[in-house]
């Protein structure tokens, strides 16, 4: 930057800067001295997540939604709708109590007492699911983030593998051009465990990194997770 503000850069050094600009992660430590190491810790590419934001494709498939919930704190409550692997429609809410979460996603399903509804178990999300079950939606699939991963020889818990699977997927699906969606799927970051397993960083450590809560990118995971066979009320895929 102080060479361009001098006009010290040549020019065909700034047409291989402006370039550079369609691929964010090596223009940031190409141009602006980043460590590309941040980059590399990163599971999703900055770069595939602005092209499925731009991306336009035909939703062909089931419709499935995702349910991060939280209650009277600061994290948000986010359902994700999306059919086949283009997201169709988000909500995002904040303290609200089971009864009133539980109205608030009857609303975002339209009343579809058949569609498959996943929601994050964890914690206060279990009273969600019991809530739905009473009201009568026959496909809730309880989502526990430390529950077992399908492929534990890779993964050391479901949150994990469903954070690389989307990664795998990403080139291929669309999403809403949402700034916190770009920077939470963009900015979590991952480790190898003394077992070799890949695993995704904690909220808890996310947090004393300076971010709040994922909670879009969380829901977002949820909803785009690995299709899974029909489980009884607990089970965790």
């Amino acid at each position: 930057d102080v060479a361009v503000k001098n006009g010290w850069l040549p020019d065909v050094l700034k047409l291989e800067m402006e370039d550079d600009r369609q691929y964010p992660e090596l223009f940031a430590h190409k141009w602006l001295g980043e460590p590309i190491s941040q980059a590399e810790k990163a599971i999703i590419n900055r770069s595939h997540v602005l092209e499925a934001m731009e991306r336009e494709i035909e939703g062909d498939g089931q419709e499935i939604v995702g349910a991060d919930i939280a209650r009277m704190g600061m994290d948000r409550i986010v359902f994700w709708k999306r059919k086949g692997l283009k997201t169709i429609k988000y909500d995002i809410h904040s303290k609200l109590r089971t009864p009133e979460t539980c109205d608030a996603l009857e609303q975002f399903v339209d009343f579809n007492k058949d569609i498959e509804i996943r929601i994050d178990d964890t914690g206060v999300g279990g009273g969600v699911t019991d809530e739905m079950m009473k009201r009568g939606y026959k496909n809730i699939v309880a989502i526990n983030f430390g529950g077992s991963a399908s492929d534990k020889d890779k993964y050391p818990n479901w949150i994990s593998e469903a954070w690389f699977h989307f990664s795998s997927i990403i080139k291929d699906a669309e999403l809403p051009l949402l700034p916190d969606l770009l920077m939470e799927l963009t900015t979590r970051q991952w480790a190898q465990d003394n077992k070799g397993k890949r695993k995704v960083e904690s909220k808890i450590d996310y947090k004393k990194r300076g971010f709040r809560s994922p909670d879009l990118a969380d829901a977002c995971i949820i909803c785009y997770a690995t299709p899974s066979p029909k489980l009884e009320y607990g089970g965790v895929y």
